[in-house]
């Protein structure tokens, strides 16, 4: 008779920390699943962004939905202003405050329970910025002193890395300076960026092609000399270290994850923050991805002008794939 012996498995310990981000994961996904049921589809995407925005600001300010204040929630609010528009930020209010009720509603005795807390609302008049239609409420461009230094520092620290041959980290800084430099001298979008194939790098005709921008809709947007010569370096040089090495005409992400997933649009968003704090640059001086394209659109409109372009404006608008001139002005 064949014998068995029973191996004691080792018993795996969750530590509190564990239990907590487990549970909070729960609570927004639960709360994701209900959203279709209130909001039209046009809304979902404004929740899921502030929600992208306000996770991974508790995670760095080591706090979970349930113990955020109304002192905490205004440190929030000052963040978003560095980048973002009021209007922006008050929706981000509207929204968060209903993840708030709906805590409230259904979760308050089972947070109380587990956590010996209960949840509250931090959102009040307090920390909700007054907004007004005739104001201009876009946030301030970027300083280009401010953005020269960020980028120097950038190239620094990759010059560092591939002296010491580190290539796993020249790699991911590379990665992220060329695609910073992309929306800083071409005008693109995060998502745009993060959306982009090799063989959408048009270096005979010196194009940029676009699918599936904004709206869904497709551009074409001029590839300057000194942006071609670092998409080349970046090709041929940086890709290869992590994955293979590919042909101009390959279908495959221009930009990789380490796994080898499409980098994605929060992980850019959220490195760019992170750099500008350890590279020391003041708060009230940091800037978005978008505000690149903004300083971008802005640098275009000048050179343009100076060269008695015939429509500046015009062109400046059909390079950012604006619908509406007034949205480019």
């Amino acid at each position: 008779m064949q014998h068995f012996r029973l191996i004691k498995t080792q018993e795996i310990i969750r530590t509190e920390d564990d239990i907590k981000n487990q549970f909070q994961s729960d609570l927004i996904s639960n709360y994701r699943k209900i959203l279709p049921i209130k909001l039209s589809n046009s809304t979902i995407p404004t929740v899921q962004s502030a929600l992208s925005n306000y996770l991974p600001w508790m995670q760095d300010n080591e706090l979970y939905v349930w113990e955020v204040e109304p002192d905490d929630y205004d440190r929030f609010v000052q963040h978003l202003s560095v980048n973002l528009a009021k209007s922006t930020i008050k929706n981000y209010n509207c929204h968060l405050s209903n993840l708030y009720d709906w805590l409230a509603s259904r979760k308050k005795r089972q947070i109380k329970e587990k956590f010996g807390i209960t949840v509250i609302n931090p959102i009040d008049y307090f920390n909700t910025p007054r907004y007004t239609p005739e104001e201009n409420h876009l946030p301030e461009l970027p300083d280009q002193e401010v953005v020269n230094y960020y980028f120097q520092r950038e190239r620094d620290e990759l010059a560092k890395s591939i002296k010491a041959n580190n290539k796993r980290k020249s790699y991911l800084i590379g990665r992220h300076l060329v695609a910073e430099q992309i929306m800083l001298k071409a005008g693109l979008r995060v998502e745009e960026v993060s959306n982009l194939n090799v063989n959408n790098i048009d270096f005979e005709y010196m194009k940029i092609i676009i699918l599936r921008g904004k709206g869904d809709k497709d551009r074409i947007v001029d590839l300057s000399d000194s942006l071609a010569t670092l998409l080349k370096w970046y090709i041929q040089k940086i890709y290869p270290l992590f994955n293979k090495k590919v042909s101009m005409h390959d279908t495959v992400p221009l930009f990789m994850s380490e796994r080898g997933a499409r980098l994605s649009k929060k992980t850019t968003q959220s490195r760019m923050w992170k750099q500008q704090d350890k590279y020391n640059v003041p708060i009230d001086q940091r800037f978005s991805p978008h505000g690149l394209r903004r300083l971008f659109a802005t640098n275009l409109y000048k050179e343009l002008y100076l060269e008695k372009h015939p429509d500046p404006i015009f062109y400046v608008k059909s390079q950012l794939g604006h619908v509406y001139i007034s949205t480019t002005l």
